[in-house]
Order: C-alpha cells, then sequence, then structure tokens
C-alpha cells in the first residue's frame, strides 16, 4: 500500500508496522510533518539491548521525515520492582544507579537522534518528574508488589475493567504527555515496538 507520507511509506517498506488503529489520520498527520510520538525505556542497565533497536530506529525515521519524536525515560518506574520472571522481582536500583544508567542510554539515543530546542527537534523527559510528585512510585514498590496479576486477571470485575482501561501507559505518561500535546498543539503518538496507535489531541 502507497501512502502519501515518507514516514508511513519508509515504515510500510522495512515491516515496521503491525497494527494502526488509523492508517488515514496518521498518514495525512505525517505529511503535514505534524506528528510527535514518544516512546517510553526503563532506565534498568546503562545502556539498551538490540531488542529496543527497532523502537530506537521507528524514531529516528520519524524525526527523518520531519517530525518530533520524544524518548520517556522511565526514571520514575524503573524505582518500582516490576516482575522480571516468574518467581522473583526485578531488583531495586538505588537513584545513583537509575541516573547513571540514564546518562547511559542517553548516550545511546545521541546516535540516532538529533537533540534540541527546533521543532523537529528530539526531546527527552522523564516520567520521574511527576510521578514522584504523586507519591505513587511508594505505592507500587510497597502496596503493588502483593498484588498477583494471574489472580486479579481471573476476576471479572478487574477483566471488565482491562478491557476499556489503559492504566499501564496513562500511568507512564501522565500528565506530562497531556501537557506536551497541549502545548505542541499537535497530535501525540505512543508507538511500541510492534504496533502504532494514534491518539489525537483535545
Amino acid at each position: 500500500t502507497r501512502h502519501s507520507s515518507e514516514f508511513l511509506n519508509i515504515l510500510t517498506q522495512r515491516g515496521y508496522i503491525h497494527q494502526c488503529s488509523d492508517f488515514a489520520g496518521l498518514d495525512a498527520l505525517a505529511a503535514k510533518n505534524d506528528v510527535t510520538a514518544y516512546i517510553g525505556f526503563d532506565c534498568t542497565a546503562p545502556s539498551l539491548h538490540v531488542g529496543s533497536l527497532v523502537q530506537i530506529m521507528l524514531l529516528h525515521w520519524l524525526q527523518q521525515t520531519g517530525n518530533k519524536p520524544i524518548v520517556l525515560m522511565g526514571g520514575g518506574t524503573t524505582r518500582v520492582g516490576d516482575p522480571s520472571g516468574r518467581d522473583e522481582s526485578r531488583r531495586i536500583l538505588s537513584l545513583e544507579d537509575i541516573e547513571n544508567n540514564k546518562a547511559g542510554i542517553q548516550q545511546v539515543f545521541a546516535k540516532f537522534l538529533k537533540f534540541g530546542s527546533g521543532n523537529g527537534d528530539a526531546e527527552m523527559v522523564d516520567n520521574a518528574e511527576w510521578l514522584t510528585k504523586l507519591n505513587y512510585i511508594e505505592m507500587l514498590r510497597d502496596v503493588g508488589k502483593h498484588f498477583s496479576v494471574n489472580r486479579m486477571l481471573a476476576m471479572d470485575s478487574v477483566k471488565l475493567r482491562t478491557a476499556s482501561s489503559i492504566c499501564p501507559p496513562s500511568r507512564q505518561a501522565f500528565p506530562r504527555m497531556n501537557q506536551l500535546s497541549k502545548d505542541a498543539g499537535s497530535n501525540l503518538i505512543a508507538t511500541s515496538r510492534s504496533a502504532i496507535a494514534l491518539a489525537n489531541s483535545p
């Protein structure tokens, strides 16, 4: 399928797209260089593994085709010991370790993106800026670990809730991404490793 925007043509040719909620809408925005998109990365290590290359290159091509990429660092969410395996939680890192890891990851992105203050320049933000002010991190780390995800998903009330809930992405992005969208007067797009989702700003 041939699109009107260079951005979607490149992603299609390279096999980046698995799903898109609104191809026509995204294509129209990208053709006008009116797309602002973000992808989140936790600061669990001083660098990123090869599995992150697809997301990084997606942001790279977004910028190369005249749109604005945002790198959302998980300085806040990294403080929560999310499960990394079946039987143990992810090691909780010190604030110093998280900052050192973030600095290392910034060096990785500097090789693929141009950062600055211009309209098309990339921006790096850290969800610790807003999550730490909500005391949400402490709640997730100290209370959330006692809740079994499998048991919760077996409950009808949770199933109904998750059918329409955007809790995980909204937790990571709120409220900074919403404010960025309003400030830029543009559409904000949340992307993942295998899908593109279009979200129109109010």
